[in-house]
């Protein structure tokens, strides 16, 4: 959990849920990521799991697997 950026680097393996405000995955994530404002996915980035974000950019070659809600989240 972060309260700012937050980066899985490449060559990283993480099996947790992440939170930060914006989030880089460039390793292996299995889990949630959740990204309060923005998410980014490098080339050799690999998700299995639920990404939560505002707003996703994945580049070329990036893996997800799971299920994944985009867009401003609106109170009840």
């Amino acid at each position: 959990m972060a309260k700012g950026h937050l980066c899985i680097a490449a060559g990283a393996k993480c099996v947790a849920n992440v939170l930060g405000q914006n989030v880089q995955v460039d390793g292996f994530v299995q889990g949630r990521v959740t990204a309060r404002n923005q998410m980014k996915l490098g080339s050799k980035a690999v998700i299995k799991g639920e990404i939560i974000a505002d707003n996703l950019q994945a580049a070329d070659g990036a893996v997800f697997v799971g299920h994944c809600t985009l867009g401003r989240r609106k109170a009840a």
